[in-house]
C-alpha cells in the first residue's frame, strides 16, 4: 500500500514505483477529493516535488479506478446500471469490500455520503476472495478495480459512478528526485512507457497473471517487447535491451 511504499521511496530503499494520482492526493497529501484528472495530476506533481523531492512522470495511459460490481443476473433483475440504482436497493444488498475500501475516505464512507448507500451487511474480504464470493452469491456487491483481470472471468456488471464520487486514479511512475538528477537516462527510459498502456491492455495483462497463471515477469517482458521498447536476448535469458520506440523488430 501507499502508506508503506511511499516512505520506502523517500528513505531511498527503492527508487521508483507505480502510483495512482488519487492515492497521492488523498493518502499522501491528505487533500480534499477532486475529480478533474489534469488538475489532480498537477497538484500531486507540484506538491510531491516541493514537499518530498519526488517526481511524477507523465501518466502511463490507464486509470485504475474503483469499479463497483454486481452479478449481471442481479443487475438485470433489479434494473441496476448506476451506483444511484444500487443505493436505491442497498438495504437488500450484502457487500463484500476490501479493508482498504471500507476505511478510506473515497471508499465506503464516500458512497454513504454521496449516494446514501447503506448495505444490509458489510464483510471485509481479501482481494483474492471477493470475486469468488460474489460469483457464489455469498455477497451482492464488491469493490473491483477497472484493470482487474478477473472482471472478464465472471458474469459481472460494473456500475456507473453517475455522481462522480471517485477521484481520478491515473497510473504514473513516481521517482526519487535524486534518481532523476543522478541517473537521468533511467528516468528517460521509464518515460518511454508514458501514454503507452491503456486500460484494455492493462486489464488483459492482469488477466494473463490472475486468470491464466502466467509469471508476472514473463507477462511484463512480453508486453514491453510488444510495445517495441525492449528486445529479448534469448528465450532462456531474462535480461532485456532497451531500444528506442519503433526500432524493435
Amino acid at each position: 500500500g501507499t502508506e508503506i511504499i511511499f516512505p520506502a521511496l523517500r528513505q531511498g530503499a527503492i527508487d521508483v514505483f507505480p502510483e495512482y494520482t488519487g492515492s497521492g492526493l488523498l493518502v499522501v497529501l491528505k487533500a480534499p477529493v477532486a475529480t478533474d484528472p489534469a488538475a489532480v495530476f498537477d497538484t500531486v506533481s507540484r506538491e510531491f516535488t516541493a514537499r518530498y523531492d519526488v517526481r511524477w512522470l507523465a501518466p502511463l495511459g490507464f486509470e485504475n479506478t474503483y469499479a463497483m460490481s454486481v452479478r449481471t443476473e442481479m443487475a438485470t433483475r433489479l434494473g441496476l446500471r448506476t451506483l444511484s440504482d444500487a443505493a436505491r436497493v442497498s438495504s437488500q444488498l450484502r457487500a463484500g469490500f476490501t479493508a482498504d475500501f471500507i476505511g478510506l475516505p473515497d471508499g465506503l464512507p464516500a458512497l454513504r455520503r454521496v449516494y446514501g448507500l447503506a448495505p444490509a451487511s458489510v464483510s471485509a474480504l481479501a482481494p483474492a476472495l471477493k470475486y469468488q464470493a460474489l460469483a457464489a452469491g455469498d455477497v451482492d456487491i464488491i469493490d473491483a478495480y477497472s484493470t482487474d483481470g478477473l472482471l472478464d472471468r465472471y458474469p459481472l456488471t460494473v456500475l456507473v459512478d453517475d455522481r462522480h464520487v471517485f477521484p481520478p486514479y491515473d497510473a504514473a511512475a513516481v521517482v526519487r528526485g535524486a534518481l532523476a538528477r543522478e541517473q537521468p537516462a533511467a528516468v528517460s527510459a521509464l518515460g518511454e512507457l508514458s501514454g503507452r498502456i491503456d486500460v484494455t491492455r492493462m486489464r488483459r495483462l492482469n488477466a494473463q497473471v490472475e486468470v491464466e497463471g502466467q509469471a508476472a515477469a514473463d507477462v511484463a517482458r512480453a508486453a514491453l517487447a510488444d510495445l517495441g521498447l525492449v528486445v529479448a536476448r534469448g528465450r532462456s535469458d531474462t535480461s532485456v535491451a532497451v531500444v528506442s520506440p519503433g526500432t524493435a523488430s
